[in-house]
């Protein structure tokens, strides 16, 4: 058995949250105004204020963080987030679909809030607000809908600190909107993933293998794929190369390792029922596109969420059934465990 000893900490003022005052591992913010005589409090604040923990929130200028986490609640309450990431180990990137940019900045310390920064600048100059996918690298923005258009943001004059929080106008951006091969007319969740060296991206969405297309003469075989690989240079987007998966992908993404490199979970239900997992390998060489491995690997029931480790030798699959699967491929073993619960995220 293994136990992690750990602290939540809420980034809130809402007192609906049922935190006991004798439990030592759970924080929120407070007010002056919720100051009480309970020795249990007090002894709580004692410790977390012992500890360089925020337990009286300010207002004080310029940070003025009690309006801004109070701005933060209303914003996630309003509109769905798009896109999650953190920068770095101290700063935490939102992205919601009205087009607001949020930087949260952490004490990697103490857990506690130093500022939050609201970047409006794209708000209006979204096509729509059902964005499907986001992906923010030193140079670049790309926003994906559910039609074959995408947004593109180029950053002439990139942020010398990444890790400090700059606005979006002080990077000078240059804004795109591209269209994008693939089936026109049909509302597709398109998907993006971009290679550690910034200069290519891949849009995919799912599909099945029986899907069926009207008839047309000017059906071509890009229009079929469902995996699309771009060269970025600057505010251009130059199509480079395209295949179909040959099962329902679960996900489709470039190597964190490699730049060249993809890699691909698709997955294989048959009419009895059986789950097969295909672990897929791609390289781009001179634009074209190849296949370089294929794992094959047998579930009792549907993946709903997978993961990589770091260096991209082992997957761990979720299942609906609360089964988790870990797959190494460098040994080439397959280990599985039940959990009390269904995983949504690796």
């Amino acid at each position: 058995m293994l136990t992690l000893l750990s602290q939540t900490r809420f980034w809130t003022l809402k007192d609906e949250i049922g935190i006991k005052n004798t439990d030592f591992g759970s924080f929120r913010y407070h007010e002056k105004k919720e100051v009480t005589d309970s020795p249990y409090n007090e002894s709580k604040r004692s410790y977390a204020e012992k500890r360089g923990m925020t337990w009286l929130l300010q207002n004080k200028r310029p940070t003025k963080l009690r309006e801004s986490i109070r701005e933060l609640e209303e914003l996630l309450a309003q509109h769905k987030v798009v896109f999650v990431k953190w920068r770095d180990n101290c700063v935490l990137q939102l992205m919601l679909s009205s087009g607001i940019l949020i930087s949260i900045c952490i004490n990697i310390f103490t857990g506690d809030i130093l500022k939050i920064v609201f970047d409006k600048y794209l708000m209006g100059k979204l096509l729509s607000e059902y964005i499907a996918d986001v992906i923010f690298t030193k140079t670049h923005l790309m926003c994906s809908y559910n039609d074959n258009q995408i947004t593109l943001i180029y950053f002439t004059k990139p942020a010398v600190k990444y890790n400090m929080p700059e606005k979006l106008s002080r990077l000078e951006p240059k804004l795109q909107v591209l269209e994008l091969a693939g089936p026109s007319g049909r509302r597709l969740e398109r998907k993006l993933s971009c290679n550690v060296t910034g200069d290519m991206v891949l849009i995919w969405w799912r599909c099945t293998r029986d899907e069926v297309y009207p008839w047309s003469p000017l059906v071509k075989d890009q229009d079929r794929a469902n995996v699309h690989v771009y060269g970025i240079n600057g505010i251009k987007a130059e199509p480079l190369c395209y295949y179909r998966t040959e099962f329902d992908p679960v996900c489709v993404s470039f190597s964190q390792v490699q730049s060249n490199v993809i890699h691909s979970v698709e997955q294989k239900v048959s009419r009895k029922g059986e789950v097969t997992v295909e672990s897929c390998t791609y390289e781009i060489s001179k634009s074209r596109i190849q296949r370089t491995s294929v794992t094959s690997i047998p579930l009792q029931t549907q993946v709903c969420c997978h993961g990589f480790s770091p260096d991209e030798e082992k997957l761990l699959l979720g299942c609906i059934d609360g089964s988790l699967v870990l797959f190494d491929e460098g040994r080439g073993i397959t280990h599985l465990v039940k959990a009390a619960f269904v995983s949504l995220l690796l």
